[in-house]
Formats: structure tokens, C-alpha cells, sequence
């Protein structure tokens, strides 16, 4: 399958390059070859299509792109109008190919619309087709066409690049198309060993007598197809993959060389004897293949990767393409990715916070659990709805900045484990944001906000005794106290009354005493500091002239 289901296998979407299949336990892994147009498979057996539809991918009778869905007409399929119209013979499957598509209908037989070349429709022809065609038997038992032997219907369906692959209930798989590289998997390569119709795939390494999956106590049960190799998934957990192999997305240790029949793949950083998914009680349930590489999720949850990394596309924190399975590493490069494992982390206690300039300074009890990654934290102005911070924090402190000064924030955490659950938040807490309040004798004003030195207010009393945004943790910045009209070495004046404040806060000079001078012009003005005086005040670079501190 090369799909995402959700809503429980209500809808199938079929994507471009990147799709997922979503099961009752939200268990995922699937990918798709790179494409341009995507199918939707409707819960009524109906499909659309979108995008590019240059070669009729699209099924809708035309040849134009689309950048808005479009019904598939019916085409060969016995519906009346559209293909899946049928109620007694709905869709069931979709594939996206590069430029073709496939479609599963629930009496097993196939359908295929798009470009033609290489055979890649299966219906005996090249010719490209704009509708839905039915795909001929080929190799496989039945009367004239693929799946339509009751007995042994076609289970599921998978598109590569140019080729096309499809499994049967027997476990046998068959494929068509181009065989350029060997994605047939019938032991020969070039466009001489393309094939119109299905061929079955030969048994390689699998332990059959012919063909791939023709021991009925170790049937194929998956098939997922890349840009130009194939996967198989056994019944017992192994996998076999054939095709290209110039990027090592065969996983047999060698990273050079196309097999025309399937190979098996090793072990790698499994956890096995010789081969990926031999240890019983760790089998592999789900393949996909990208379209270098190759993708496996195991029972326990683990992912293993191999191929081209060129991108990062196996999740390892390398570029290094691997010829054998590695494991995906988890969230942030912590441990290794996890898709079983739905248990969130408990939520984290003992936050605390203090203040600081643009938001306030967070720590809190660390969570005890060993898979855990990172934490999340979050913010609001209302202590009901809350916007996740961009920072994520490794250990259990974190300052939060860039939020608005003199702002009462609540704050709150949450923990995430390896495998990306997300705990519940924490109980929160609440800090106002603290900040820089600007002074400029020369060029300030009062009616200013003081946040910025252009915006700067002309008194250091308007920024503390008048400011009702003022907080603690905040700091006072004056500028050279020079002469409005001269710009010669003036004065701060206290004014008419003491400059009192109850805060802890810093003032201070942004050129030093020699430039910058309080004076209470004989009056006796004081500053009053009610709040207790710590580390947190201070009063640094000023000449204090006919007053005092207090």
C-alpha cells in the first residue's frame, strides 16, 4: 500500500512523496516514490484526484493539471459513472505512481490510468490512457484479468516510478511495467524485459520452491514499491527487496548492485540472528519504500532505515547513506524513535519562576522517565489559552524572552519522550515580563513609552514613580544627562518631591558618572527604596549631587 489512513480507515489520502498509514493504535510507516498528483479514497469507494495530469494520471478523461480535486471517471471499471461507484464493488486501495495511478477494487481486480510507457498500465498495450483500464492476467490464475479469481483476489497494490506491483491472497506477488533496473523481479534487466502484463515474481532468496511467497505457511503479506526497487514483507517477519540498488536501498550490505530477484535483507542494528525481522518476538510488521531507500517498523516499535541519506532520509543524524538497517533515532536525535509507545510522560511539578527582562526565568522538578527528550513550554496572557514557545529545553530550566515588557504571563510545562508523546502541562505560574525603561534628558518626553532609546521618557521620575507599568527585575537606562537646547553637561532634577519606589530595579548610565549626574538642586530630594535592598538593586555609573540614597 502507498497511502495514509485516517479517521480509523475511513478515508485514504495518497501523497506525493510523503505518506503514512494510521491504524487504531495511530502506529505508522509508509512512503511513496516522488510524484506530482495525489489520490483520495473516499469512505464510498469513490476517488479524486489532483495535480499534475499531463500524462492522465489524473483519470479524468483530459490531460490538464488540476489544483483542485477531480471525480476519476469510471472508464473499464462496471460502475455507472465514476470508478467506485459501485456499492457492491467500492475502491478499497489507491497507489500514486509518477506519472500513472493504481486502483483496488473490492472483488480483487485492478485498475490502472496514466502514462503507458514500459507497459506500467498492464493492460497488453503502451498506449497511454486517460481513464481507468483494467489490468490484464498475465501470469497470474484467472480468466482474463488480474484478481478476478474469487478464489485468490488481489489483496493490495503498490506503484513505483514506472512499474507496478500487486499482491495476491495466495502470498504471490506480481508486478509490470519497466524492468530496467530488475523491479520486475523476474531475473532480467533493460527495456527488452519490460512487461504489458503481470509476471510473477521469482523466489530469490525467499524459501518457496518458485516464486516469492508461494509457501503458504510464509506468505508475502505487504508490498510497497520505490522509484525503482520493490519490498515484500514474509509472514514471518523477514523482508526481501529487489530492484535498484546503487544507493544500498537494497539492505544486503552491498551499495552498488541492482538484483534482478529478491534478496534478503540483513540485520544490521536489529536485533536478530542474519536477517531484519528473524527474531520472532520482534517481527517487522510494516515496510515502505522511498524512493532511494527503504524504511521497516518493527513490533517493538523500532525503525529501521537503509539506502540514501543524502537528505537525512534515514533518521539517523547522518547523511551517510547504509547498506544495511540503522535505527531511527528519536525526537531531537534522543534514543531512538518508538511507534508503539503511546505513554506519555507524567507531567512534570515544582515549576517555579523568577523575574526577567522580556519574560522570566523557569525551572521545575525533572522529570524521572528514561526515554525523555525535551520539555515544551508554554505562555498566556489569560491563564486559558496558551502558545507553545519556540525554545525546547533539555534540562528543567528555561528563560523565556521577547515578550512584551510590564505583561503579567502564566507560564506552563510539559515533558516529551523520545517517541514524541507529549505529557500533560504543568500547574502554572505567573510572572510580569520585566524590562529596559529608556531616560534621555535632551531628546526624551514624558508622553513616550520609554521602551526604546528613541522612544525614551525625559525624567528618570516619570520612569519610576509615574510609570505603572514598572516592575520588579526592571532596569532604568539614562543617557548623558546633556542640555535640551545646548547639549552641554546638564542635569537629572529630582523635581519638586523625593523619587520613591518600592521595586527592585537597576539604574543605570550608559556613558558612566562623569557624563550623567543626579542633583536635587539643594532641596534634599532623596530616592526611597522600600523594597529590601539585594544584589537585585543597583545604582551604577551617576554623580550624585545635594542628595542620597535611602
Amino acid at each position: 500500500m502507498t497511502g495514509f489512513t485516517l479517521l480509523r480507515r475511513t478515508v485514504v489520502l495518497v501523497a506525493a512523496a510523503l505518506t503514512l498509514s494510521q491504524s487504531l493504535k495511530a502506529q505508522s510507516l509508509s512512503q511513496g516514490a516522488s510524484t506530482f498528483h495525489i489520490l483520495g479514497l473516499q469512505a464510498n469507494g469513490l476517488v479524486y484526484a489532483w495535480g499534475h495530469g499531463n500524462q492522465g494520471q489524473l483519470g479524468n478523461d483530459d490531460n490538464d493539471n488540476s489544483s483542485t480535486p477531480v471525480k476519476v471517471v469510471k472508464g473499464e471499471y462496471s460502475g455507472t459513472t465514476y470508478l467506485g461507484d459501485d456499492t457492491d464493488n467500492k475502491i478499497t486501495e489507491v497507489a500514486v505512481a509518477y506519472y500513472h495511478s493504481i486502483a483496488l477494487a473490492s472483488d480483487g481486480t485492478v485498475y490502472a490510468f496514466g502514462y503507458n510507457a514500459n507497459g506500467r498500465l498492464g493492460n497488453n498495450s503502451t498506449s497511454s490512457s486517460y481513464t481507468p483500464v483494467k489490468v490484464k492476467n498475465g501470469d497470474y490464475s484467472g480468466t482474463d484479468y488480474l484478481g478476478d479469481n474469487s478464489s485468490n483476489k488481489i489483496i493490495s497494490v503498490a506503484a513505483g516510478r514506472n512499474h507496478s506491483v500487486a499482491l495476491a491472497a495466495d502470498g504471490t506477488v506480481y508486478t509490470w511495467g519497466s524492468s530496467d533496473y530488475g523491479q520486475l523481479g523476474k531475473n532480467s534487466t533493460g527495456t527488452s524485459s519490460d512487461e504489458s502484463t503481470p509476471v510473477k515474481v521469482l523466489k530469490g532468496a525467499y524459501s518457496g520452491t518458485t516464486y516469492l511467497g508461494d509457501d503458504s505457511d510464509n506468505k508475502i503479506i505487504a508490498i510497497s514499491a520505490g522509484y525503482y526497487h520493490s519490498l515484500a514483507l514474509a509472514t514471518d517477519g523477514t523482508v526481501f527487496a529487489w530492484g535498484r540498488g546503487d544507493n544500498s536501498q537494497m539492505g544486503n550490505d552491498n551499495s552498488s548492485q541492482n538484483n534482478p530477484i529478491p534478496v534478503k535483507v540483513v540485520d544490521g542494528a536489529y536485533s536478530g540472528t542474519t536477517y531484519l525481522g528473524d527474531n520472532s518476538s520482534n517481527k517487522i510488521t510494516v515496510i515502505a519504500a522511498g524512493m532511494y531507500h527503504s524504511l521497516a517498523l518493527a513490533t517493538d516499535g523500532t525503525v529501521y532505515a537503509w539506502g540514501r541519506n543524502d537528505e537525512g532520509e534515514l533518521g539517523n543524524s547522518s547523511t551517510t547513506e547504509s547498506s544495511t538497517p540503522i535505527k531511527v533515532k528519536g525526537v531531537g536525535g534522543s534514543g531512538y524513535l518508538d511507534l508503539v509507545d503511546v505513554t506519555a510522560p507524567s507531567a512534570p511539578t515544582g515549576l517555579s519562576r523568577t523575574a526577567s527582562y522580556g519574560g522570566a526565568k523557569l525551572s521545575w522538578t525533572a522529570n524521572s522517565e528514561s526515554d525523555l527528550s525535551k520539555y515544551y513550554i508554554y505562555y498566556s496572557t489569560d491563564n486559558s489559552t496558551y502558545t507553545r514557545l519556540s525554545g525546547e529545553p533539555t534540562t528543567n530550566s528555561f528563560d523565556a524572552t521577547g515578550l512584551t515588557i510590564g505583561t503579567l504571563y502564566y507560564y506552563k510545562v510539559s515533558a516529551v519522550d523520545i517517541s514524541g508523546n507529549v505529557s500533560s502541562k504543568s500547574d502554572a505560574v505567573s510572572k510580569k515580563a520585566r524590562g529596559t525603561w529608556w531616560v534621555d534628558l535632551k531628546s526624551g518626553n514624558n508622553s513616550n513609552d520609554g521602551l526604546v532609546s528613541t522612544t525614551a521618557f525625559k525624567t528618570i521620575q516619570q520612569a519610576i514613580d509615574d510609570n505603572s507599568s514598572f516592575t520588579d527585575g526592571d532596569s532604568v537606562t539614562v543617557k548623558p544627562s546633556l542640555d535640551p537646547t545646548t547639549g552641554a553637561l546638564s542635569y537629572y532634577d529630582f523635581g519638586n518631591d523625593d523619587i520613591s519606589a518600592s521595586e527592585k530595579f537597576v539604574l543605570i548610565s550608559t556613558a558612566g558618572a562623569d557624563s550623567t549626574i543626579l542633583d536635587a538642586e539643594s532641596k534634599n530630594r532623596h530616592f526611597y527604596f522600600n523594597g529590601d535592598q539585594d544584589s537585585t538593586l543597583q545604582i551604577i555609573g551617576f554623580t550624585l549631587q545635594n542628595g542620597k540614597v535611602t
